[in-house]
Protein backbone atom coordinates (compact mmCIF):
# COMPACT_ATOMS: atom_id res chain seq x y z
CA UNK A 1 0.00 0.00 0.00
CA UNK A 2 1.44 3.49 -0.84
CA UNK A 3 1.30 6.01 1.49
CA UNK A 4 0.23 9.51 0.34
CA UNK A 5 -0.47 13.00 2.35
CA UNK A 6 -3.90 13.55 1.88
CA UNK A 7 -4.33 16.00 -1.16
CA UNK A 8 -0.33 16.19 -2.47
CA UNK A 9 -0.45 15.29 -5.94
CA UNK A 10 3.79 15.76 -6.06
CA UNK A 11 4.05 12.54 -3.84
CA UNK A 12 0.30 10.68 -5.20
CA UNK A 13 0.55 8.06 -8.13
CA UNK A 14 -2.33 10.26 -10.46
CA UNK A 15 -1.85 11.85 -13.34
CA UNK A 16 -3.21 14.44 -14.90
CA UNK A 17 -5.86 14.09 -17.20
CA UNK A 18 -5.66 17.12 -19.80
CA UNK A 19 -7.77 17.88 -22.69
CA UNK A 20 -10.23 15.95 -22.12
CA UNK A 21 -13.05 18.08 -24.31
CA UNK A 22 -15.17 20.97 -22.97
CA UNK A 23 -14.89 21.78 -19.43
CA UNK A 24 -17.80 23.88 -18.44
CA UNK A 25 -17.97 23.04 -14.87
CA UNK A 26 -14.14 24.16 -14.68
CA UNK A 27 -13.28 20.83 -12.91
CA UNK A 28 -9.31 19.14 -12.89
CA UNK A 29 -8.86 15.76 -13.85
CA UNK A 30 -6.80 12.66 -12.68
CA UNK A 31 -6.51 8.94 -13.84
CA UNK A 32 -4.67 5.92 -12.79
CA UNK A 33 -3.57 2.84 -15.24
CA UNK A 34 -1.85 -0.19 -14.10
CA UNK A 35 1.28 -0.28 -16.42
CA UNK A 36 -0.14 -4.07 -17.32
CA UNK A 37 -3.36 -3.13 -18.63
CA UNK A 38 -6.37 -6.05 -20.04
CA UNK A 39 -7.41 -5.73 -23.29
CA UNK A 40 -10.90 -3.54 -22.99
CA UNK A 41 -10.60 -3.08 -19.10
CA UNK A 42 -13.16 -1.48 -16.92
CA UNK A 43 -13.31 2.03 -15.61
CA UNK A 44 -14.32 3.21 -12.53
CA UNK A 45 -15.20 6.87 -11.83
CA UNK A 46 -14.24 7.60 -8.25
CA UNK A 47 -15.82 11.20 -7.08
CA UNK A 48 -14.84 12.36 -3.81
CA UNK A 49 -16.66 13.78 -1.18
CA UNK A 50 -16.82 17.64 0.65
CA UNK A 51 -13.10 19.00 2.06
CA UNK A 52 -11.22 16.01 0.06
CA UNK A 53 -9.19 15.54 -3.18
CA UNK A 54 -8.54 13.00 -5.43
CA UNK A 55 -5.41 12.18 -4.30
CA UNK A 56 -6.68 12.25 -0.71
CA UNK A 57 -9.12 10.07 -1.58
CA UNK A 58 -7.36 7.63 -3.55
CA UNK A 59 -5.10 7.12 -0.17
CA UNK A 60 -7.52 6.41 1.64
CA UNK A 61 -9.58 4.19 -0.60
CA UNK A 62 -7.10 2.60 -2.28
CA UNK A 63 -8.96 2.52 -5.95
CA UNK A 64 -5.59 2.74 -7.69
CA UNK A 65 -4.12 -0.28 -5.94
CA UNK A 66 -7.58 -2.23 -6.38
CA UNK A 67 -6.78 -0.78 -9.79
CA UNK A 68 -3.40 -2.22 -10.33
CA UNK A 69 -4.75 -5.32 -8.56
CA UNK A 70 -7.90 -6.35 -11.01
CA UNK A 71 -6.60 -4.36 -13.91
CA UNK A 72 -8.76 -1.34 -14.73
CA UNK A 73 -8.45 2.34 -15.07
CA UNK A 74 -9.57 4.77 -12.23
CA UNK A 75 -10.60 8.45 -13.77
CA UNK A 76 -10.99 11.12 -10.45
CA UNK A 77 -12.68 14.27 -11.37
CA UNK A 78 -11.56 16.72 -8.90
CA UNK A 79 -13.57 19.97 -7.69
CA UNK A 80 -11.52 22.96 -7.23
CA UNK A 81 -12.29 26.00 -4.56
CA UNK A 82 -12.68 28.15 -7.59
CA UNK A 83 -16.18 26.33 -8.10
CA UNK A 84 -16.90 25.81 -4.32
CA UNK A 85 -14.87 26.87 -1.60
CA UNK A 86 -15.29 23.31 0.19
CA UNK A 87 -14.11 21.63 -2.70
CA UNK A 88 -17.66 19.81 -2.69
CA UNK A 89 -19.45 18.65 -6.58
CA UNK A 90 -22.09 21.13 -7.24
CA UNK A 91 -25.15 18.73 -7.04
CA UNK A 92 -27.08 21.07 -5.60
CA UNK A 93 -26.86 23.92 -9.01
CA UNK A 94 -29.42 23.00 -11.54
CA UNK A 95 -26.70 24.65 -14.10
CA UNK A 96 -24.39 22.12 -12.78
CA UNK A 97 -26.51 18.86 -13.33
CA UNK A 98 -28.51 19.26 -16.14
CA UNK A 99 -27.39 16.91 -19.06
CA UNK A 100 -24.66 18.72 -21.20
CA UNK A 101 -24.29 21.14 -19.18
CA UNK A 102 -21.65 22.66 -16.28
CA UNK A 103 -19.86 19.46 -13.95
CA UNK A 104 -21.76 17.29 -15.71
CA UNK A 105 -20.95 17.65 -18.82
CA UNK A 106 -17.01 18.28 -17.79
CA UNK A 107 -17.37 14.36 -15.99
CA UNK A 108 -18.89 13.19 -19.03
CA UNK A 109 -16.31 14.28 -21.25
CA UNK A 110 -13.49 13.10 -19.03
CA UNK A 111 -15.24 9.70 -19.03
CA UNK A 112 -15.52 10.05 -23.49
CA UNK A 113 -11.90 10.95 -23.00
CA UNK A 114 -11.09 7.89 -21.32
CA UNK A 115 -12.78 5.59 -23.37
CA UNK A 116 -10.54 6.76 -26.09
CA UNK A 117 -7.63 6.70 -24.25
CA UNK A 118 -7.62 3.10 -22.95
CA UNK A 119 -10.23 1.27 -25.07
CA UNK A 120 -12.53 0.82 -22.26
CA UNK A 121 -15.40 -1.26 -22.51
CA UNK A 122 -18.03 0.98 -22.78
CA UNK A 123 -20.56 -1.60 -20.78
CA UNK A 124 -18.25 -1.59 -17.91
CA UNK A 125 -17.76 1.91 -16.65
CA UNK A 126 -18.74 2.32 -12.70
CA UNK A 127 -19.02 5.37 -10.78
CA UNK A 128 -18.61 5.40 -7.23
CA UNK A 129 -18.20 8.48 -4.66
CA UNK A 130 -18.58 9.60 -0.90
CA UNK A 131 -20.12 12.15 0.59
CA UNK A 132 -19.10 13.07 4.26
Amino acid sequence: MRTVKAGDHTTSILRKLDHFGDNPGALAAWQYAPAQLPSSPALVVVLHGCTQTAAGYDAGSGWSALAEDYGFVVLFPEQVRQNNANLCFNWFDIADTRRDQGEAMSIRQMIAAMVAKYDVDEQRIYITGLSP
